[in-house]
């Protein structure tokens, strides 16, 4: 999942989720998205960066079948 800041301004997505048709959720930590700045959204391990956050999972769970 990929995120596009288009703003002029940052904007804070603490607390913004990301749901799927099967009820998974990812609830954005303090994090601020930087103006014209992408964040990726990893399912699986890694360490949170600007650019970049993790889920911490084994295993994929966005369903990207509708």
């Amino acid at each position: 999942m990929e995120l596009i800041n288009q703003c002029t301004e940052s904007q804070s997505l603490e607390g913004w989720t990301l749901a799927d048709p099967q009820n998974y959720v990812f609830t954005f930590p303090g994090f601020v998205l930087q103006s014209r700045a992408t964040v990726k959204v990893h399912t699986g391990a890694g360490d949170n960066a600007d650019s970049d956050l993790y889920l911490g999972r084994k295993i994929p769970i966005w369903n990207s079948k509708e």
